[in-house]
């Protein structure tokens, strides 16, 4: 006889099994503890946003988040609105930078924010904010929790 080519296809005898194929998304094990610090980039850029809107509002508010940057911008600008909202954007910037980089758990984005943001402290001493240095002691001090949760993280990246 020929054949028509229509047939009936035969089960396979064992359990089928589909294979999917998983996208291959890096596995992050960043703890809690290092987001959280990582967290606080982005708090001090919220906090130099604001600093930006009382200036252009020119209020004159004694802010205990400014950063040492614009005080000395201020200092020797005699409190040019424009030096001082560069001056925020360009430091905003590179702490939004380091907050993603740092929510990837690396050492080195720690590491540079901590040596950022304590010379910043630094230029607040410089020129005579003494009100703003507990915040900044208070951010250093969260940033450096999320660098030694980081320092005993088996998985983590060499600083």
């Amino acid at each position: 006889m020929s054949s028509s080519g229509i047939g009936v296809a035969r089960a396979p005898e064992g359990p089928s099994r589909i294979q999917t194929q998983q996208p291959s998304v890096p596995e992050t094990s960043v703890t809690p503890q290092v987001r959280e610090a990582a967290h606080w980039f982005f708090w001090v850029v919220a906090v130099t946003a604001m600093d930006s809107v009382f200036v252009l509002l020119s209020g004159h508010i004694h802010r205990f988040t400014g950063l040492g940057v614009t005080a000395v911008v201020d200092m020797f600008s005699g409190a040019n609105p424009m030096g001082h909202l560069i001056s925020n954007g360009w430091l905003a910037t590179l702490l939004m930078f380091l907050g993603f980089t740092a929510l990837e758990g690396r050492k080195s984005a720690f590491a540079i924010g901590l040596g950022v943001y304590a010379c910043d402290a630094a230029l607040l001493v410089v020129a005579h904010d003494y009100f703003c240095i507990p915040f900044h002691a208070f951010v250093l001090y969260q940033l450096y929790r999320g660098f030694a949760a980081l320092q005993h993280s088996p998985s983590s990246e060499a600083a």
